[in-house]
């Protein structure tokens, strides 16, 4: 059942029903987003990982995937938010959860080629240290 159907199936509960079930879905959205980052610390690729940069790309899909579907729930999630904000209730972990959006949302640009790309470019030392980035823009800031 997607949220959609669920909030369809309780539009004639009591509205603090509503707004008790729409605070639990957005708690359990930033429990998932957590242990989506955890996913991401322990099985997705780093400099240092051994394993061939085919495999590595493959698991990333994967999380990269799952934080895709993630995004599309949450939006469906913070739309319900949003109609009961504006009826006047306040869900006090929205901000929260609305950062963890966007954040997803901007990685979410950047797709596992790319990162795979970076890496073993990295890898064989054809990175550009953060130092040097640092130090450019600031020259091209005029400051």
């Amino acid at each position: 059942m997607s949220v959609a159907s669920l909030f369809q199936s309780v539009q004639g509960y009591d509205q603090s029903r509503v707004v008790r079930l729409v605070e639990k879905l957005v708690k359990s959205a930033r429990e998932d987003y957590a242990r989506l980052q955890d996913y991401e610390a322990e099985f997705g690729p780093s400099l240092a990982d051994p394993k061939d940069d085919d495999a590595a790309l493959h698991v990333f899909k994967s999380i990269w995937s799952l934080y895709e579907q993630w995004a599309r729930d949450v939006e469906q999630v913070l739309a319900r938010v949003d109609e009961l904000e504006a009826a006047g209730h306040v869900i006090p972990a929205r901000p929260d959860l609305v950062n963890d959006l966007r954040f997803t949302r901007a990685r979410l640009k950047v797709n596992p080629e790319i990162i795979i790309r970076g890496k073993q470019q990295a890898r064989r030392g054809e990175a550009i240290p953060v130092e040097v980035l640092r130090h450019e823009l600031r020259r091209r800031r005029g400051g």
